[in-house]
């Protein structure tokens, strides 16, 4: 269980009382939390709003509107990384992955706050800007 608090006791987004754009949590994690329950004990006199989005039906979008982005997440891996005084966290994975063998989509990994400036790339430099210019549609 996690308490958060605005007070930036972590260096961390989730302990801050500011607006978060969409994103995935624990994306550092090899294993990212599947399911999460928020429990508000005191409300914020202003703001606290919640945005939720569908991941799945995002890339399901992007898929059948560019397919070419959408294969672009599945193959370009990211490094996420999440770092304190006492705890270091780093993965990689790909935005969207996919099951090595039914290629059905099994997990969502987008999170501008703890990603890493590392990123795998391809070996052709064109292949930086897809990657960039897909995140974008896929957002």
């Amino acid at each position: 269980m996690y308490t958060f608090t605005g007070d930036l006791s972590h260096e961390d987004t989730a302990y801050t009382n500011q607006e978060l754009g969409v994103h995935t949590d624990n994306t550092y994690f090899i294993d990212p939390t599947g399911v999460q329950v928020f429990h508000c004990l005191q409300p914020a006199e202003q703001g606290g709003d919640t945005l939720l989005v569908d991941a799945f039906h995002a890339a399901s979008l992007l898929r059948s509107q560019n397919k070419q982005a959408y294969d672009t997440l599945t193959r370009v891996s990211v490094e996420f990384e999440y770092r304190d005084g006492s705890h270091h966290y780093v993965t990689r994975h790909r935005v969207l992955e996919q099951d090595e063998v039914t290629r059905q989509l099994r997990a969502v990994r987008y999170n501008l706050y703890d990603r890493s400036p590392r990123v795998q790339f391809p070996a052709l430099p064109r292949d930086v800007k897809l990657f960039y210019s897909s995140l974008q549609q896929f957002t």
